[in-house]
Protein backbone atom coordinates (compact mmCIF):
# COMPACT_ATOMS: atom_id res chain seq x y z
CA UNK A 1 0.00 0.00 0.00
CA UNK A 2 0.96 3.71 -0.85
CA UNK A 3 0.97 5.87 1.92
CA UNK A 4 -0.09 9.57 0.99
CA UNK A 5 0.84 12.32 2.12
CA UNK A 6 -1.59 13.69 4.65
CA UNK A 7 -1.37 17.42 4.15
CA UNK A 8 -2.97 17.10 1.06
CA UNK A 9 -6.38 18.34 0.40
CA UNK A 10 -9.05 16.24 -0.73
CA UNK A 11 -9.86 15.74 -4.55
CA UNK A 12 -13.65 14.63 -5.88
CA UNK A 13 -13.81 12.23 -8.78
CA UNK A 14 -16.87 11.22 -10.77
CA UNK A 15 -16.27 8.24 -12.98
CA UNK A 16 -16.68 4.46 -13.39
CA UNK A 17 -14.90 1.83 -10.94
CA UNK A 18 -12.76 -0.25 -13.21
CA UNK A 19 -10.85 -3.58 -12.21
CA UNK A 20 -7.20 -3.35 -13.36
CA UNK A 21 -5.45 -5.88 -12.32
CA UNK A 22 -6.30 -9.85 -11.46
CA UNK A 23 -5.02 -12.50 -9.69
CA UNK A 24 -4.45 -16.33 -10.96
CA UNK A 25 -7.99 -17.02 -10.55
CA UNK A 26 -9.31 -13.84 -12.54
CA UNK A 27 -10.79 -11.88 -9.46
CA UNK A 28 -10.02 -8.27 -9.53
CA UNK A 29 -6.97 -7.35 -6.86
CA UNK A 30 -6.83 -3.66 -7.98
CA UNK A 31 -9.40 -1.21 -9.34
CA UNK A 32 -9.22 2.38 -10.75
CA UNK A 33 -11.18 5.25 -11.15
CA UNK A 34 -12.04 5.68 -14.37
CA UNK A 35 -13.45 9.58 -15.39
CA UNK A 36 -15.55 11.34 -17.91
CA UNK A 37 -12.44 13.22 -19.19
CA UNK A 38 -10.06 10.01 -19.64
CA UNK A 39 -8.15 10.41 -16.71
CA UNK A 40 -7.58 6.99 -14.63
CA UNK A 41 -6.74 6.94 -11.51
CA UNK A 42 -5.15 3.86 -9.84
CA UNK A 43 -7.29 3.05 -5.95
CA UNK A 44 -4.90 3.08 -3.09
CA UNK A 45 -6.16 -0.42 -0.76
CA UNK A 46 -6.70 1.12 2.45
CA UNK A 47 -9.83 0.11 4.07
CA UNK A 48 -12.14 2.80 2.11
CA UNK A 49 -10.37 1.88 -1.49
CA UNK A 50 -11.17 -2.04 -0.69
CA UNK A 51 -14.69 -1.11 -0.67
CA UNK A 52 -15.02 -0.08 -4.21
CA UNK A 53 -14.79 -3.88 -5.52
CA UNK A 54 -18.10 -3.89 -4.39
CA UNK A 55 -19.08 -1.02 -7.07
CA UNK A 56 -17.20 -2.47 -10.34
CA UNK A 57 -18.73 -1.22 -13.42
CA UNK A 58 -20.82 1.25 -11.39
CA UNK A 59 -20.89 5.01 -11.32
CA UNK A 60 -19.57 6.58 -7.80
CA UNK A 61 -18.12 10.18 -6.93
CA UNK A 62 -14.96 9.65 -4.48
CA UNK A 63 -13.44 12.11 -2.63
CA UNK A 64 -9.99 11.36 -1.19
CA UNK A 65 -6.29 12.09 -1.14
CA UNK A 66 -4.32 12.10 -5.05
CA UNK A 67 -0.58 11.56 -5.45
CA UNK A 68 0.92 11.19 -8.80
CA UNK A 69 3.88 8.51 -8.65
CA UNK A 70 5.62 8.08 -11.97
CA UNK A 71 2.97 9.22 -13.86
CA UNK A 72 0.34 7.27 -12.52
CA UNK A 73 -2.34 8.80 -10.84
CA UNK A 74 -3.05 7.30 -6.96
CA UNK A 75 -6.06 8.05 -4.78
CA UNK A 76 -6.34 7.17 -1.41
CA UNK A 77 -10.44 6.83 -0.96
CA UNK A 78 -11.44 8.89 2.19
CA UNK A 79 -15.12 9.00 1.17
CA UNK A 80 -17.56 6.76 -1.34
CA UNK A 81 -21.30 7.76 -2.75
CA UNK A 82 -23.51 6.48 -5.53
CA UNK A 83 -24.41 8.77 -8.66
CA UNK A 84 -27.34 8.89 -9.95
CA UNK A 85 -27.10 9.70 -13.97
CA UNK A 86 -29.24 9.75 -16.71
CA UNK A 87 -28.75 7.49 -19.96
CA UNK A 88 -25.96 10.19 -21.14
CA UNK A 89 -22.47 11.00 -20.11
CA UNK A 90 -21.42 14.88 -20.45
CA UNK A 91 -18.51 16.55 -19.44
CA UNK A 92 -20.07 17.82 -16.41
CA UNK A 93 -21.45 14.50 -15.36
CA UNK A 94 -18.51 13.33 -14.03
CA UNK A 95 -16.28 16.14 -14.04
CA UNK A 96 -18.18 17.98 -11.39
CA UNK A 97 -17.91 20.77 -12.97
CA UNK A 98 -20.67 22.89 -14.14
Amino acid sequence: MIELEKNRRLTALKGIIIPVDWDQKGNPISVAIATYTEEQYLVSNNSKGKELFDFIRERVEITGLVKEIAGIKIIKVKDIARCKFNNSFGPNDLTGKK
